[in-house]
């Protein structure tokens, strides 16, 4: 008695009868979303390329910035409705450059995102004569190498 089509209450078992209706799902693939296309002024990534980006993507490697940045709004919002976003990088800038112990580094984009590199030069505790190059974008380490 927990279901049916019914017009009038006639029912003469106590309880609750309750009718659930649901929505029409839409109809094509599950998962399956378009294809957006968007210009940004960023302040990182590489220019004058269209960057295919699809959610999941590691934007630390692509843009710089985690995906919760506030610089990164737009994009995120983007990917919460498509499946793939087409990214512009409108502007470019200067690579950022330094000098550390001897080593010339080079920001492998242009833009202000750069000056947050930080490159560590240490000794290797467990390799004598060899050191460990870790590089630092806004204070997390996002490569080591053990160099000699």
């Amino acid at each position: 008695m927990a279901g049916g089509t019914w017009t009038t209450p006639n029912k003469v078992r106590p309880g609750v009868y309750t009718q659930i209706s649901s929505q029409e799902q839409p109809i094509g693939r599950v998962g399956e979303r378009g294809i957006a296309a968007l210009g940004l002024s960023l302040p990182w990534g590489e220019s004058n390329k269209i960057l295919t980006i699809q959610p999941g993507t590691n934007l630390v490697e692509v843009l710089g910035y985690d995906i919760t940045a506030p610089q990164l709004l737009a994009v995120k919002e983007v990917l919460k409705r498509a499946g793939t976003l087409l990214l512009y990088r409108l502007n470019s800038g200067v690579q950022a450059a330094g000098a550390v112990a001897g080593l010339k580094v080079t920001a492998r984009y242009g833009g202000e995102r750069g000056n947050d590199i930080q490159i560590v030069v240490e000794n290797a505790v467990d390799d004598p004569g060899k050191f460990v190059v870790s590089t630092l974008l806004g204070g997390k380490a996002v490569d080591k190498q053990l160099v000699a």
